[in-house]
């Protein structure tokens, strides 16, 4: 073989060796390629991660608007400030409403105050019914008067005078007592009903009754004392 022979073979085997290491070489170098192409989507994804995960801290530190309203704000300061002064007028316009004469105009009362212990009262005129022997109710006018606990009336009953004298129970809503004329004498006994009636007996059998207001007769006009 002739040396221009053998320069080429050694040439082609050159080269060919050539080609097959740049195969390799490059696959290698696509594999580094594609390691290195993965790698910033990592890193991205790491910075995008730490931005966030910076952006948190950023945002817990900002104050939420609860803490970034002032607690003494000037609207608030009034507003307390009037509060307390509104609660103390009134307590003291209550007094001033108490201290007003209306609580002194209330014992009004005390100018007819009622009887002692509630004992109502007896005095005055009364138009009574008194019951004869006979069963027959005869009317008239008694004028009654108290004093200490005590009374004495008299009444004009058929043309007689009689009078009548006594004292009250405890309550003061009964009276017992003797009645008197010039020619007998007698007992009796009385129950209020009412403020303007007492019904009641005599020698605990007649009736005997009255009416302060009304001149017609009760209808339970007789009634005996207890026993």
């Amino acid at each position: 073989m002739s040396q221009k022979t053998i320069f080429i073979l050694v040439m082609l085997l050159i080269l060919c060796g050539c080609g097959r290491k740049v195969t390799p070489e490059l696959q290698s170098f696509e594999g580094v390629t594609v390691a290195t192409l993965q790698t910033p989507f990592s890193l991205m994804d790491d910075a995008s991660l730490t931005g966030t995960a910076l952006s948190i801290p950023g945002s817990a530190e900002t104050p939420p608007p609860t803490a970034l309203e002032p607690t003494h704000a000037p609207g608030d300061v009034v507003g307390t400030g009037v509060n307390p002064t509104q609660t103390s007028v009134n307590p003291s316009q209550v007094a001033g409403t108490q201290l007003t004469p209306f609580s002194t105009a209330t014992p009004q009362s005390t100018l007819t105050p009622p009887p002692p212990g509630g004992n109502p009262t007896w005095e005055g005129t009364w138009n009574i019914w008194y019951q004869n022997s006979t069963g027959a109710y005869s009317s008239s006018v008694l004028s009654l008067q108290v004093s200490d606990g005590q009374f004495s009336a008299t009444a004009n009953i058929n043309s007689e005078e009689y009078t009548f004298k006594g004292d009250f129970n405890q309550a003061g809503d009964e009276a017992n007592g003797k009645w008197k004329t010039t020619r007998a004498d007698g007992e009796f006994w009385w129950q209020l009903i009412s403020s303007t009636t007492f019904i009641g007996s005599r020698e605990d059998r007649f009736g005997f009754c009255g009416d302060r207001v009304s001149t017609d007769r009760p209808g339970s006009c007789r009634k005996l004392p207890p026993n």
